[in-house]
């Protein structure tokens, strides 16, 4: 049916997805309606298109006033699109956890230092941590044998590959 939009809703602490057909001309006002029916939400709710990462918010009750009787294509939203949903509340807490994040990445780069964040900015791998970070690179060095009875002083991963 050209004349209607398949939008999946999609609510992510839940997980629960379901598929509605609407109108183009459904206003976001009704969107939220029946998006708080069909997923079972009895709070104000904030709607993106695709996930949270992308902001601005389609709709939320601080743009409800003004947004709210817009119709989805004028909001951009088209035939297959993928719609999140969650509760005003659950979407705050969200984004506190993610300043939070925010906050403790730079922490974890300070503490790391220079190498590791030199590694990630490559691309590369960085598997210091598993190693024991610096604690790995001053361990005193162990004696291996080899197979001809002779030991090696070598520190870190050894293979004896046959």
């Amino acid at each position: 049916m050209a004349d209607e939009l398949n939008l999946t809703l999609f609510h992510p602490p839940s997980s629960k997805t379901d598929a509605i057909s609407l109108p183009p001309s459904t206003t976001l006002s009704d969107l939220s309606s029946f998006a708080s029916a069909i997923l079972g939400l009895d709070e104000s709710i904030v709607i993106s298109k695709d996930s949270f990462a992308s902001l601005p918010l389609l709709f939320s009750p601080a743009n409800a006033a003004a947004d709210g009787s817009k119709a989805l294509v004028q909001c951009g939203i088209a035939n297959g699109d993928l719609l999140s949903v969650m509760t005003k509340s659950e979407f705050d807490q969200l984004r506190n956890s993610a300043a939070a994040n925010r906050g403790s990445q730079a922490r974890q780069r300070q503490r790391t230092g220079p190498t590791a964040s030199a590694a990630a900015a490559t691309g590369g791998l960085d598997f210091s941590a598993l190693l024991g970070g610096a604690a790995a690179q001053q361990a005193p060095a162990t004696n291996n044998n080899n197979n001809n009875g002779t030991a090696n002083n070598k520190s870190g991963l050894t293979f004896n590959i046959q």
